[in-house]
């Protein structure tokens, strides 16, 4: 079931990606209007693939310790503060 959903999110990302060098051909506010639709498809592929990949790190049961937290904890600081 993962392995399908994040297959399928990350196709809809990269179909995004795709259509946007395609849109060379197009006038500029044509462009533009379908250039930022693209973007927020591909932006919502993208942070859905991410959900998906804390569910799955979420139920391993495996993760289940002190250390499994605190290495989670550190990756997603690093992720989230560097935008900072």
């Amino acid at each position: 079931m993962h392995d399908e959903m994040g297959a399928s999110l990350t196709k809809i990302t990269l179909l995004g990606e795709a259509a946007e060098l395609e849109m060379a051909s197009q006038d500029e506010a044509e462009r533009l209007s379908a250039k930022a639709r693209l973007q927020r498809i591909s932006a919502l592929g993208r942070s859905l693939v991410a959900s998906v990949d804390e569910i799955v790190w979420a139920v391993n049961p495996g993760n289940d310790s002190l250390e499994g937290f605190a290495d989670y904890l550190c990756h997603f600081s690093l992720e989230f503060l560097k935008l900072a």
